[in-house]
């Protein structure tokens, strides 16, 4: 009986400190990776996003003037 108290108390030990270590883990590893998600990648894809607009915007514009004619009035051609 004695032998098995003290199984129980090692096995309960060992549950506790698996308990501890995942807290941990959930602190060291999970929290920073989190935080790196969203201010490192978030701030990626907002200037990926961003650069996207500017560049359809711009490929946008030269289009525009690809596509006028050598007689179109002087007013387009500066806008």
């Amino acid at each position: 009986a004695k032998s098995l108290q003290e199984f129980a108390t090692v096995l309960q030990n060992l549950e506790d400190e698996r308990m501890r270590m995942i807290e941990n883990a959930s602190e060291v590893l999970i929290t920073p990776l989190e935080k790196f998600r969203k201010e490192q990648i978030g701030a990626a894809k907002d200037a990926k996003k961003k650069y996207d607009k500017e560049t359809e915007k711009y490929c946008g514009v030269l289009e525009k003037h690809l596509n006028l004619s050598s007689k179109k009035k002087e007013s387009q051609l500066q806008e």
